[in-house]
């Protein structure tokens, strides 16, 4: 009887790619820094219709999904929790860019990975108050879900060290921004609600203050020069996802604005400015490599005028 070849039940294959020593390097350093510091042992979860926030002495504070149809909120924060959620939403592709990136770098890898189980709570917890409180059916979040992945985000950065440096002032944004829905939800006599939106934005601050760190302690010791280079030109091309995301811009922005997320005309800060000085000056700031009259001059580049008041 003659032998047969079997057809290959899987025609999975690899290829080869070069790693470099400075690539080895810098992922080892950023897996100790993951480690030692940023690294959760403790984070609130959203399981079986029960928010869990983690307190002091291995206490915890429980809010039950089911009980905040007790709470009421505006049509117009209901619009912004669902503007909020669909870039939220997008998660897969934020997590496949980022393992694209991060794929050899061991300690940033591992900080994805985190980072996408957290934010993954943030779109369940808007979908959860939405259809409590009565704005949105189960099946309307759904659907919406699936039409919002019919398109595919792409980052708008080419490099590893460019995604963590967007990844600095993205998150305070938004940490800025679920501030803001924190206070607007307290206004309107909804305080279960604000407790949820207020573990949202510390969730924000800790991922701001980790890829602050990653730069300012990774990047930049590495590489001083190129470091403050990616970090100028992201802050000159700075935009959210959610800029281009959104299906309705416009209505977009005027209730960001009448939330005071985009700056007050009475303060002189409003928004193009407010972000500029905010988000981008402020964020630029916050890194001690970066001077002042940089900062100052990079915001202005980015607001496309001479002076920053």
């Amino acid at each position: 009887m003659g032998s047969m070849e079997l057809e290959p039940l899987f025609n999975d294959r690899y290829t080869r790619v070069k790693i470099s020593p400075e690539e080895e390097e810098i992922g080892g350093k950023t897996f100790d820094l993951f480690e030692e510091k940023w690294k959760r042992s403790l984070a609130w979860n959203i399981k079986n219709g029960v928010v869990t926030i983690p307190k002091k002495d291995f206490e915890t504070e429980d809010i039950i999904i089911d009980g905040l149809n007790t709470e009421e909120i505006s049509e117009q924060l209901a619009r912004l929790f669902s503007g909020f959620k669909m870039v939220e939403d997008f998660l897969p592709d934020y997590m496949a860019v980022g393992s694209r990136f991060t794929r050899t770098n061991r300690g940033l890898f591992r900080w994805n990975l985190q980072w996408g189980k957290e934010e993954e709570q943030h779109g369940l917890a808007l979908g959860s108050i939405l259809e409590q409180t009565g704005h949105k059916t189960r099946d309307q979040i759904n659907k919406e879900y699936y039409e919002n992945l019919t398109r595919v985000w792409e980052s708008p950065f080419s490099t590893t060290r460019q995604i963590v440096a967007h990844a600095v002032f993205q998150e305070w944004y938004t940490h800025l921004a679920y501030d803001a829905l924190t206070e607007r939800a307290k206004k309107e006599g909804a305080p279960k609600i604000a407790r949820i939106l207020n573990c949202i934005s510390k969730d924000e601050t800790y991922h701001y203050a980790g890829y602050r760190d990653i730069i300012t302690q990774i990047y930049h010791k590495a590489d001083p020069e190129g470091t403050i280079d990616d970090v100028l030109y992201v802050g000159r091309e700075f935009r959210m996802p959610g800029e281009i995301l959104h299906p309705d811009s416009r209505q977009w922005i005027k209730d960001l604005r009448e939330i005071g997320l985009l700056g007050t005309k009475e303060t002189g800060l409003s928004g193009r400015k407010f972000v500029a000085k905010k988000i981008v000056y402020d964020t630029l700031s916050a890194f001690s490599f970066v001077p002042e009259s940089v900062a100052r001059k990079t915001a202005n580049e980015f607001l496309g005028k001479k002076s920053l008041n």
